[in-house]
């Protein structure tokens, strides 16, 4: 699991169109937006980084929340070569 789609995908989801309107919208990174959906989706969440100014940007998602708007559109986001939430990666299609 990873929380921008994962290194097998390039993290994909940073360029899912709703996570770039959101992010856009609320002044933050895709990556912000999709680690504080997870948090406000209650998973916990350990984001990395190989930069130091990424693992800063990835620790303030606690200091802001998403809408219920963007929470809907954000889980919603469908693509058809992908899961967001593999909760059994082994077993995954």
């Amino acid at each position: 699991y990873g929380s921008t789609g994962g290194s097998l995908i390039g993290g994909a989801m940073l360029r899912a169109g709703q996570v770039q309107q959101v992010a856009a919208a609320r002044g933050r990174s895709p990556a912000q937006v999709l680690l504080r959906w997870a948090v406000q989706q209650g998973a916990a969440v350990i984001p990395s980084s190989s930069s130091e100014a990424h693992v800063v940007e990835n620790l303030d998602v606690l200091s802001w929340e998403l809408t219920e708007d963007d929470m809907n559109s954000l889980s919603v986001a469908k693509n058809e070569r992908m899961r967001v939430y593999m909760p059994d990666p082994e077993n995954a299609p």
